[in-house]
């Protein structure tokens, strides 16, 4: 890194040389130089921090804090796709229509289900627990 900051005040001496010459073009050029160098050097550190440690959490902490939240959706719509011709085979409109307690908003259609699965849930276990007494 020496090396390169080295580098950078003698590529800045000599543009202010050349500034003080009269000839900003040539200026222009090393000042452009500079800034290669240091965005270089900028995107080499990055690199270096990435690979010590590249968790969703150090990079993107609002990704990370929400992503356990969209995985839990993804889980409900996967549930919803495979256990539900009636919703995305006629859309959600079609559930308001033969579900009087339907949400209105499409999206509230995940926690719907999800209660509807849990009364289906407790509906089951009833039902086991009355067959195993009838037996």
């Amino acid at each position: 890194m020496d090396k390169q900051n080295d580098l950078i005040l003698r590529l800045q001496d000599e543009a202010d040389l050349c500034r003080n010459d009269g000839a900003s073009d040539i200026a222009a050029l090393l000042d452009e130089a500079v800034q290669a160098i240091r965005d270089r050097n900028h995107d080499t550190q990055v690199g270096e921090k990435w690979r010590e440690d590249s968790r969703l959490e150090t990079w993107f902490p609002l990704t990370a804090e929400r992503l356990p939240a969209l995985e839990t959706d993804a889980k409900r719509l996967d549930w919803l796709m495979a256990n539900s011709g009636l919703i995305f085979g006629h859309g959600w409109w079609a559930l308001k229509t033969y579900a009087d307690t339907a949400p209105d908003d499409p999206l509230g259609v995940l926690d719907w289900i999800d209660a509807a699965m849990l009364r289906a849930e407790d509906a089951d276990a009833r039902n086991e627990e009355l067959a195993a007494r009838a037996n």
